[in-house]
């Protein structure tokens, strides 16, 4: 790494490929450099930190960035300034010039370097992309003579490429100066910055400001008034746009998940694969292959273009949609033309003319608003005149946004009214799962109604009836019926979001229940259930983040842990950054708490889950969120914070310890402070409270007491007691396996030191394991090690 500081840049370059210093001395040694990488691979950081490292040692570079619409002027990018010091220099006082984005020079310019080159009173410094689809034939031109110069052995060549993911880490280390940003939130901004140190130098610069402030680290002020640094990145690259990028740019930041069939016929095939080649837009792996755009690169562009530019640009793509729409429309089209008539008169313009089509419009416009979590907005349009208020997927929108708004008695009334033998067959799924959240939130003593069916829907609602059952029975701590419950609704799933949730539960269960082989099977079957068999692409992001959580959450207990689960959940991470909002993201933080409690780091988890709990509403599902807080009092209490964990207790509202499961998760994080200095935790009010819970024992055997100083034992009846040492807990030869484990032996090297069967080492392990209250091999590792055990008494 070479670091170096002038002018308000750090200098900061990470990574193999790039060496600031061997740059210079390349530069200052008569043959000059030649630096070559993609868009993204930070050739404009490595030049800046040159240029420092050239103004610390003394020197005055002159430093010039091309552009392609300075190619046809008489100088080009080079001012009067800029003239005279090429005309002063010589052999004797050679002139360093570094040039970024040369590809883009004029042949004026590129004639004077040349030529100074060859006489040795130019020194350079270049820096060019590959070669791209399209690019003007002057770009291409002014590149091979650059290459030229390499070939012939007048430059050196360093090449480039895109930040490897420690790299990246890296990075964001560097630039955020010591202040903690959770594991979402910085994987989410390397994505932003599409491999540009410097937009990721100004996009973590600005999350660390928002999140001093209280605010969401993700967010960035729309006008980035704000964010000067960040808007001149964006701007310089913007730069670079022709026309048709930045109109197809700015349809797409107003079409965000617009289907990636529909995008090719409004802005044409080759212009979206354009901008997919480019980086400037990505196809997520729904089913739809939904286009989302770089959104703030694409808001620069529209700055630049001004209101009425970007007026007409949209009021085309209005009057195309009209044009086609008593054709299929998806709702991410009928979302923009319903928001663009929702400004204008009643009786104005196409829908007066257009009633029916006019409702379908807006029904897939609600749809697209609740789904993406704007209730409000889905309201309003039901309502707006001209919707027949009547319709089944008018009142079905409209009772699933005033759900979602907690407004429960207007929501149920909405329901009783539709017609679901009238509703389509996407609509189906909605419409049961519409009445099932209705009542699962109630508290376990109050009697759930649900309505009696008809034929049509019986197949749907069968599977989503006994799932609530599953669901009910894990908050109520009966983990026995909510495994069967959930293999029932596995079993009889009609449609593969249903069998995905159910998949999840279940395997979650199993592994409370120490059910571990049949944990492992059924947390396959969820990873399959997620892909569709045919086409490969996921059932849905919400219900891919559910089971990412619960299979996430199983392994921190000790249940199955894919090979893949960190890549998986990193893949998750980037696609709720894109396709997502801060509930998403929320649920990512939770996978990656998971994460760090399996590996044993403390403080990750309590940055994790104070991140989760932040960006996941209360609403309708604040006993999850409940749970989210009680987990973050108890990892901090683990690490000695007993006031943290008070003050994050006490946000958990009375009514969600009505559930068993809230109010024992309560409970441990009041138990908590007697764990300091290693005295054990009593967890007596735990079990009194929830007493009727016969296998409460089984997760709290999976508690782990902070640094892994004490574990929980078993009772003589097979309950959990009090804490105890390590070497007081386990047989004698359980902890001769156990000590050999913490020095870092295989289970086949403990066999053969012990002269056991590998099987025998296995069933050590196991017990050493559920004795201590610990959830894996690895933690029993790090317990050994921490208490610093060696023998008996």
């Amino acid at each position: 790494m070479t670091t170096a500081r002038h002018d308000g840049h750090d200098g900061t370059v990470i990574g193999e490929d790039r060496d600031a210093r061997a740059v210079l001395d390349d530069a200052t040694t008569g043959r000059g450099a030649l630096l070559v990488g993609p868009l993204g691979s930070g050739k404009t950081h490595l030049v800046r930190a040159v240029v420092a490292l050239m103004r610390d040692a003394g020197m005055d570079p002159l430093v010039l960035r091309a552009a392609a619409p300075l190619a046809s002027l008489p100088q080009g990018v080079l001012d009067d300034e800029g003239v005279a010091r090429l005309d002063a220099a010589s052999p004797a006082a050679p002139l360093v010039v570094v040039v970024d984005d040369a590809e883009d020079l004029d042949d004026t310019t590129a004639d004077r370097l040349v030529r100074g080159l060859a006489r040795g009173s130019v020194h350079l410094v270049l820096a060019i992309a590959p070669r791209r689809d399209g690019e003007p034939a002057h770009a291409v031109a002014v590149r091979a003579r650059l290459v030229d110069l390499w070939l012939a052995h007048r430059l050196v060549r360093h090449d480039l490429r895109e930040p490897e993911r420690a790299d990246a880490d890296a990075l964001v280390d560097a630039f955020t100066g010591g202040h903690p940003l959770d594991r979402a939130t910085r994987r989410i901004l390397i994505a932003r910055a599409r491999g540009s140190r410097t937009v990721l130098r100004e996009l973590v610069a600005e999350a660390v400001r928002r999140d001093r402030a209280g605010g969401d680290p993700l967010e960035v002020p729309l006008d980035l008034v704000e964010v000067p640094g960040l808007r001149d990145a964006l701007t310089a690259e913007a730069g670079t746009f022709g026309p048709g990028v930045r109109e197809a740019l700015v349809v797409l930041r107003h079409l965000p998940g617009l289907p990636y069939s529909e995008a090719c016929l409004v802005l044409g095939a080759e212009r979206v694969d354009g901008l997919v080649t480019r980086r400037l837009a990505m196809v997520d792996d729904g089913s739809r292959r939904g286009l989302h755009v770089r959104r703030l690169t694409a808001l620069v562009v529209e700055q630049q273009l001004g209101d009425a530019a970007v007026e007409g640009v949209l009021a085309g793509v209005e009057r195309y949609v009209l044009e086609r729409a008593t054709g299929p429309v998806s709702d991410v089209l009928a979302s923009f033309v319903v928001a663009r008539a929702s400004v204008r008169s009643p009786d104005e313009g196409w829908n007066a003319a257009h009633p029916s089509t006019w409702a379908r419009l807006v029904v897939g416009a609600a749809r697209y608003a609740n789904g993406t979590g704007r209730h409000e907005r889905s309201l309003a349009w039901t309502t707006m005149p001209g919707v027949p208020a009547a319709a089944p997927e008018v009142l079905l929108e409209r009772a699933v946004a005033l759900l979602a708004l907690r407004e429960d008695a207007r929501a149920r009334a909405e329901l009783e009214r539709v017609e679901p033998e009238r509703l389509g067959p996407s609509s189906l799924l909605r419409y049961v799962r519409c009445w099932t959240d209705l009542v699962r939130w109630v508290p376990p003593d109050a009697r759930v109604e649900v309505p009696t069916f008809p034929e049509q829907v019986r197949g749907v609602a069968r599977a989503e009836l006994v799932l609530l059952r599953a669901e009910r029975a894990a908050l109520t701590l009966d983990w026995d019926r909510a495994l069967i419950a959930a293999r029932h609704a596995l079993d009889g799933a009609a449609h593969p979001r249903t069998a995905v949730r159910a998949a999840a539960l279940a395997t979650f269960a199993a592994v409370v229940l120490g059910a571990h082989p049949e944990a492992e099977r059924l947390a396959r079957e969820t990873r399959a259930l997620l892909r569709d068999p045919v086409g490969g692409r996921t059932v849905g992001l919400g219900d891919e983040l559910w089971a990412l959580c619960a299979l996430a959450a199983a392994a921190a207990l000790g249940g199955h842990r894919p090979d893949d689960l960190e890549d998986w959940v990193v893949a998750c991470t980037l696609a709720a950054g894109v396709r997502g909002g801060p509930a998403e993201i929320g649920l990512v933080n939770v996978a990656w708490a998971c994460l760090a409690f399996d590996r044993g780091d403390g403080a990750a988890v309590v940055e994790e889950l104070a991140a989760a709990a932040a960006r996941v509403p209360a609403g309708r599902a604040g006993v999850l969120r409940a749970l989210l807080v009680c987990a973050l009092g108890s990892s901090r209490a683990a690490l000695g914070d007993d006031a943290g964990a008070r003050r994050t207790l006490a946000r958990v509202p009375a009514e969600h310890r009505d559930f068993p499961l809230v109010d024992m998760a309560a409970r441990v994080v009041e138990a908590w402070p007697a764990a300091r200095d290693a005295t054990p935790v009593d967890l007596t009010p735990v079990r009194a409270a929830v007493a009727a819970a016969p296998r409460l024992e089984r997760i709290v055997q999976r508690l782990t007491v902070a640094g892994g100083r004490v574990g929980i034992a078993p009772d003589a009846d097979g309950g959990a007691s009090v804490p105890g040492r390590v070497d007081a807990v386990l047989s004698d030869r359980e902890l001769e396996v156990a000590l050999l484990v913490g020095q870092g032996l295989t289970n086949r090297e403990v066999a053969d030191r012990l002269v056991l069967s590998v099987r025998t080492v296995e069933s050590h392990v196991y017990h050493a394991c559920r004795k201590l209250g610990i959830p894996s091999r690895r933690e029993l590792a790090r317990v050994v090690v921490t208490t610093g055990v060696g023998q008996r008494g």
